[in-house]
């Protein structure tokens, strides 16, 4: 099953059932197994983060990556409200991303 699939399928459930629910302090995605050609600044704007934040996060003390290297990444966490639609929710996430 993708991915993709997967979300969908956990935030139809999500709105349906009506489960809400909060975190708390620092909030990471999953982690972000680097590629060639990876660097800090590009996986902070890819995360919508900065270099700092990369480096405290995951310990790091200068800015060398190793290919394969698993990097922790934040997450954007969304409380689902009352009248919300799967295509509501990504669009405003989608728009939050690009600006």
């Amino acid at each position: 099953m993708k991915k993709s699939t997967i979300k969908s399928i956990l935030l139809t459930t999500s709105l349906t059932i009506g489960i809400s629910f909060s975190v708390s302090g620092d909030a990471y995605a999953a982690t972000y197994k680097t590629v060639s050609g990876d660097s800090l600044y590009k996986i902070s704007r890819l995360f919508n983060t900065t270099v700092g934040n990369l480096m405290d996060d995951n310990n790091l003390r200068n800015y060398n990556l190793s290919i394969g290297q698993e990097l922790y990444v934040p997450c954007q966490i969304y409380s689902v409200q009352k009248g919300d639609t799967l295509y509501l929710i990504s669009k405003n996430l989608i728009l939050n991303y690009l600006t």
